[in-house]
């Protein structure tokens, strides 16, 4: 089933809302992918642009968190590092399906967003992303790893959107 875009999602900036749209529309490709017999130069070829224009859009929403003096900018740039990170290792686990792990890469220490959400009203729930604590690896115990890596993808673009860019949302709104 796609993730589908609903206004609102919208954080009102023009430019990151329709950068959250083509990032659902790469990860609903991926998805579709993932499903098809023998598809493995698709897939390899939708995650790259997915790891690619998952870079340029968090240079573009950290670049407006600094515009707009964002004082969570620290942790939400964490878990973009983390994010690219784990791309990066879905990317090489589909391209090397034998390889126990994928060569250690220097992680960034990923702070949660700790503060106090009760008096933002986003409409969703509000818990810290989960992505650091997902593990491309744990596919292995799965009956089917198809299936983590979309739940991967689904967790962190709708957690990443739905939560974290709706605390930012709610700081634009309150200093525009």
């Amino acid at each position: 089933m796609p993730i589908i875009w609903k206004e609102e999602m919208s954080i009102g900036h023009e430019v990151i809302d329709n950068e959250h749209k083509y990032l659902f529309c790469l990860v609903n490709s991926v998805e579709l992918a993932l499903k098809l017999e023998d598809s493995h130069k698709l897939v390899a070829m939708f995650i790259d642009q997915l790891q690619e224009y998952t870079l340029k859009h968090f240079l573009h929403e950290e670049g407006l968190q600094l515009e707009c003096n964002y004082p969570h900018y620290a942790e939400h740039k964490n878990e973009h590092q983390k994010i690219l990170s784990n791309l990066a290792t879905l990317k090489f686990k589909l391209n090397n399906p034998t390889a126990d792990k994928a060569p250690k890469q220097k992680q960034p220490v990923v702070a949660s967003l700790e503060q106090d959400n009760s008096n933002v009203e986003t409409g969703f729930s509000e818990t810290a992303c989960h992505i650091e604590d997902y593990d491309p690896y744990a596919a292995e115990t799965s009956s089917d790893p198809v299936d983590e890596i979309v739940k991967l993808l689904r967790s962190w673009i709708l957690d990443h959107v739905l939560v974290t860019d709706m605390i930012l949302k709610k700081h634009m709104q309150k200093n525009s």
